[in-house]
């Protein structure tokens, strides 16, 4: 979300963020902190060198653990390359 606030604010001054979720049961509302510019570039940083490392033919960034492992389930097009064995069960 403050990536695309970031790329917008030269545009456009964001007070406020949030994240709407909604299916055909229930709707959500979650506000999201507006980071200012430095602490985005703090938060980014490591994550770009990461994904740069992966891109150029480093190793892989290492896998997730069972909290986040709903990410990987149906969402990535890469699961096989990190979980050949089969995603870790969450519990």
């Amino acid at each position: 979300m403050n990536l695309y606030c970031y790329l917008v604010m030269p545009q456009y001054q964001i007070d406020q963020l949030e994240i709407v979720y909604f299916d055909m049961s229930n709707v959500k509302r979650v506000k999201v902190e507006v980071m200012d510019k430095r602490k985005l570039t703090d938060w980014l940083v490591p994550r770009l060198k990461k994904l740069k490392e992966a891109l150029e033919g480093g190793k892989l960034p290492e896998r997730i653990g069972n909290a986040g492992v709903w990410q990987c389930d149906g969402y990535c097009p890469f699961t096989k390359m990190c979980w050949p064995k089969g995603i870790l069960k969450r519990g």
